[in-house]
Order: C-alpha cells, then structure tokens, then sequence
C-alpha cells in the first residue's frame, strides 16, 4: 500500500529530476507538510479549548497560512520549484509575524523566527547566496518590530494556565519542527553516503577491470607516470582459428554471447593460476605471469592455464555446430610495462619478449601450445613437451619451437 506522506513529499519529484532539485523539492514539502500539521494542531488547541472570540482576525490569517503553504506543494507538482521555495519561505516568515503581534511576547512565539533562516537555507539552491540572506534579514526585521511593539497577550489567557499551556505548546513545536527537519536531513545524508558507497564500489570494479591492483592503487595516490621494468615474467598469447568465417556466420548478438562465454570463461582461468589478464584484441586474449608483482611460479601458472584454455576452448558451442580450436603461444623474459593514455587508458607491455609470445601463437598450429627454447627449458621437469623442429619466426629468424603437451603423468627421477 502506497505510503502517503511518502507520496506527498515527492510531489514535483520526476524521474529525471537531479539530485540537487529533489533534494529542494522534498525539504519544501517536507517544510509546508510541517507547517500545515502544526498550524492545525495550533488551532484545535487554541480555538477549541480558549476562549478566542476576538481572535477572529488570527483564525482568518490561518487559514490563508494555510492555504499558502499548501500552494507552496501545488506549486512544486507544476515543476516552479524557485517559485515554491519564495511562497512556503514567505508564508513562513509571515505566520511568526502575525503570530507574534496578535498573540504576544509571552507565548513563545518568538522562537519561531530562528526557523526561518533555516528553511530559507535547505530549500535555496545551492549556489544561492541571496535567498538565506533575504530571509534571515526578514526574521531579524520581524523580530526587532515584534519586540519592538511589545504585544500583549490576549487577555484571554495573560496569566492563566492557559498562557503556560501554549508558551510550552510553541516552543515544543519548534523543538518538533527542527527535529523533524533534522532527521529527514541525517536520513538523506545517510543515503548519500550509502549510495556514494555503492558508486564507489562499482567503480573500484570497474577500474580493477581495466588495470591490476596495485597498479590502480598507485594512480588513486596521485601517481602520474607508471612505468616499470620486470625481468622474468610469462607472456601468453591465445586467438581463436578461424574466426572471420564464424563471424560471417553468425548473427552479432550471437558472436558477442560465444566470444563473451569464452572470454570470460578464460578470465575465471587467469583468477584461478593468478595470471594478469591484459586485454582482449578481437578474438585474441592476452594474459601475463609475474605482473605487476614478482612471485615464484609464474612461467609453470601461465604453462597450466596455457593447458587449462586449450581444453576448455572445447566447451564453448558455435551456434549451427561446428567445434572452437585455439592457437596458443608463451614465451618467458624481460618486460616493460605501464600504463598509457589518457582516455579509455590501459595497462600494456611492451619489449622483444611479448613480441616473441606473439609470434609463437601467430605461427603456431590449431589446437596447439607454441613455446620457446626457453619455456622447454625451465619447464622440461614438469611438463611434457613435443620439438617442432625449426619454424622461421617473422622478425626473428629459425627459432627451435615445442609443443606444450601436458603435466607429467609421474614426476620425474
């Protein structure tokens, strides 16, 4: 069941209404809703149980009171918010005035007039400066005067316990009053906070998309320029075979979901060998071990997720039929890497090394891992490898090149 003092408070509030509008919006609402509540409890009170026969002067100001602040929410549900924001603002400063003259000092009133800077200042604008001012000099003028002319209280009530009664009902209403402000403030800061959580968290994702951990890390402290140079880290290189007829093949929306399903399959290995994906080209993945920080292990991680994705590959399904093959290439050295641009920046190597992985997978075979002399070597006592033989590398000339095959099935003597 709809909440309706929920829905009167949104009257005005759209869908596309920004937070800064919304937020003036409902504190005018918020404002008028009070005042109107507060007026009706005032006049039951006071015309009701006091004897108030010459008083009609205030019931007929009440009413117009009423009306305006009422017209201050009417105004709001046709969108003339600054217009709104003048009239509840001005309807407010007005009560605490006639209140003040027609009812006396001594009932409390007064304090109604530290209201007024304080609505004056949550329902202006932002960046207005003039609004809080023109008010607060209002409530200052008004309260000079009302001091100033020295009304008595009506004698109606002056010195019965009637006159206690309401100097405690006044001064708890602005109690009320700024009670209620408050919170409805604390709850909307509250939210704030949680949404600015939230939006943060997204965007803590979505950075750690785009660049490792620490790399990220760095440029949150204000690092400008992230260059650094690795030693020994694996470089992978993965690109699907023949990728130009599949996409002749298939519809985009279903080349995007199997490139998605593979990709993202290919991401969950790269978590689980704790491998640092560095992006995709097309139907190319490319992935590192070692980066961004050093560890121990890393060319055998990029060797068992080399193993891992040549297997999976296999469990992705082309619409219509047909079976995914993989061409796979690793090579281990020295790197540079860093990040570049920026706009749409990213995190990159560069250096013969990367160069080299590359070309192990471009010349490589379907279904296969292409690595170098180097992977043979420091990897012959746990894995399996197969010589090619010698296979001319574009940019490098004869390079002796294996097949990775598998793990070893015993260890090794």
């Amino acid at each position: 069941m709809p909440n309706p003092v929920a829905a009167l408070v949104n009257v005005g509030v759209g869908g596309d209404t920004s937070a800064s509008d919304r937020r003036r919006i409902q504190t005018i609402n918020v404002v008028a809703l009070l005042a109107i509540g507060l007026n009706a409890v005032f006049s039951t009170y006071f015309f009701l149980f006091i004897d108030s026969s010459g008083s009609w002067p205030l019931r007929g100001a009440n009413v117009l009171l009423v009306c305006g602040y009422g017209a201050s929410i009417a105004l709001n549900a046709a969108s003339k918010t600054d217009a709104a924001m003048w009239l509840v603002n001005g309807t407010g400063l007005l009560n605490i005035v006639v209140s003040s003259l027609v009812l006396g000092l001594g009932l409390g009133s007064l304090a109604f007039f530290v209201v007024v800077p304080l609505t004056a200042s949550l329902t202006s604008r932002e960046d207005d400066r003039v609004v809080p001012l023109v008010f607060t000099i209002g409530a200052l003028v008004g309260l000079v005067v009302a001091v100033w002319l020295e009304p008595p209280v009506p004698d109606t009530i002056a010195g019965t316990a009637w006159q206690s009664a309401v100097l405690a009902g006044n001064v708890a209403s602005v109690v009320v009053f700024a009670t209620v402000v408050a919170l409805y403030y604390r709850r909307r800061v509250d939210k704030a906070q949680a949404d600015l959580a939230a939006e943060h968290d997204r965007s803590e994702a979505l950075l750690l998309n785009i660049l490792p951990r620490e790399t990220a890390d760095r440029l949150k402290t204000g690092e400008r320029v992230i260059a650094d140079s690795a030693q020994d880290v694996a470089v992978l290189f993965a690109d699907l075979v023949g990728s130009t007829p599949i996409t002749q093949a298939l519809s985009p929306d279903e080349l995007v979901v199997l490139l998605d399903g593979v990709f993202s399959s290919f991401d969950d290995l790269a978590d689980k060998h704790n491998l640092e994906k560095i992006k995709t080209v097309g139907d190319a993945y490319i992935a590192v071990g070692g980066l961004p920080t050093p560890r121990r292990g890393h060319l055998r991680a990029a060797a068992d997720m080399a193993l891992a994705m040549r297997d999976d590959i296999h469990l992705h399904a082309i619409p219509g039929g047909g079976r995914l093959e993989l061409r796979i290439g690793l090579h281990a050295g020295p790197v540079i890497a860093g990040v570049i641009g920026k706009k749409k920046f990213s995190y990159d190597l560069w250096g013969d090394t990367v160069n080299i992985a590359s070309r192990m997978e471009s010349s490589g075979v379907p279904g296969e891992i292409q690595v170098t002399q180097t992977v043979n070597d420091r990897l012959a006592d746990e894995f399996e490898f197969e010589s090619r033989g010698t296979v001319e590398i574009k940019g490098k000339g004869p390079m002796e090149t294996y097949f990775l095959k598998r793990r070893h099935r015993k260890p090794r003597p």
